[in-house]
């Protein structure tokens, strides 16, 4: 019996050649997300914001990276990024 891990990669490693349409040149001036004086929260009632003051700005094509140590607030940096963290202004 095969493991469905393994009929996935035997599907991709038997299916047919496709054909890739070239993508157009992507406009380096246009940001993909963009956070001025950011103030994140988790809970509304909280008394103060887990991220602060957060500014960032990233072009398009740009590949950014966030690392950082346990508990630093990647997770939190990510969630505010993509719209899933409570956004207050102080």
């Amino acid at each position: 019996m095969k493991h469905k891990s393994n009929l996935r990669l035997e599907d991709l490693l038997l299916a047919e050649k496709k054909i890739l349409v070239l993508n157009l040149p992507l406009d380096p001036t246009l940001l993909v997300n963009s956070i001025k004086n950011g103030y994140f929260f988790w809970d509304a009632k909280a008394e103060s914001p887990t991220l602060s003051n957060i500014n960032m700005e990233i072009p398009v094509g740009c590949v950014i990276a966030v690392v950082g140590s346990t508990g630093e607030g990647k997770t939190s940096l990510v969630s505010a990024m993509l719209g899933e963290f409570l956004q207050l202004e102080i």
